[in-house]
């Protein structure tokens, strides 16, 4: 289910940051034009790359990953870096590869299942 919800993600993010007519990712660029971390263009550029790491962060969260947020994080590392060699056309396909690597961490940290209340605890009342 989460590799079904995280493929449906990865092909959203490679529709409008990957495959789009502008080479790179505009916040980025703009952000390195207006370097100034207070300037209101850096603010939204920031804002932007935040949103990104809450949608991934309420994802994990939601399937009981552990840290969400710190892994969201690595996610969007993950993707960044795929989208900027795909920029420079390095050969093969970042965004496939960086995929893999993904599911590799979340396998890693895939949650625990919860133990379920035992069978064999007496009911209310026996002992």
């Amino acid at each position: 289910m989460l590799e079904q919800k995280l493929f449906i993600l990865l092909a959203w993010y490679r529709r409008k940051f990957v495959e789009t007519p502008i080479l790179g990712c505009i916040f980025v660029s703009a952000a390195n034009l207006y370097t100034d971390i207070e300037h209101p263009v850096h603010q939204v550029c920031l804002v932007h790359k935040h949103m990104l790491i809450d949608m991934i962060a309420q994802l994990l969260g939601g399937f009981g990953y552990a840290n969400p947020r710190e892994l969201a994080m690595q996610c969007l590392i993950l993707f960044e870096g795929a989208r900027n060699l795909y920029t420079i056309k390095v050969q093969g396909d970042s965004l496939e590869s960086a995929t893999r690597v993904l599911l590799m961490l979340l396998q890693q940290h895939r949650p625990q299942p919860q133990p379920h209340p035992s069978s064999s605890s007496p009911a209310p009342g026996e002992v």
